[in-house]
């Protein structure tokens, strides 16, 4: 048996929508470049001003994520994917 060391995924690149995007309207389309060395992502949401209320998605393997609704119309919010 030949054990290799763990190697850590980096992180995911080309995410959409891009920062600051604004008029967005459901359902609302997710996506990121596969990161090297992942085997999962997260997506997490949160409100800009509230960063308490946020929304943690598993993704599992998917390299996007589309939003049906769950979040309030007006607010801003901030997202990322966290690979692993």
């Amino acid at each position: 048996v030949q054990v290799y060391p763990a190697v850590a995924p980096d992180t995911v690149t080309s995410m959409q929508p891009p920062h600051q995007a604004q008029n967005l309207v459901f359902p609302l389309q997710f996506s990121w470049a596969q990161a090297q060395n992942a085997s999962e992502y997260t997506l997490r949401i949160w409100e800009q001003l509230n960063p308490s209320v946020s929304y943690t998605i598993t993704a599992g393997q998917s390299i996007q994520y589309t939003l049906l609704n769950m979040l309030q119309a007006g607010k801003t919010y901030e997202w990322q994917v966290i690979s692993k």
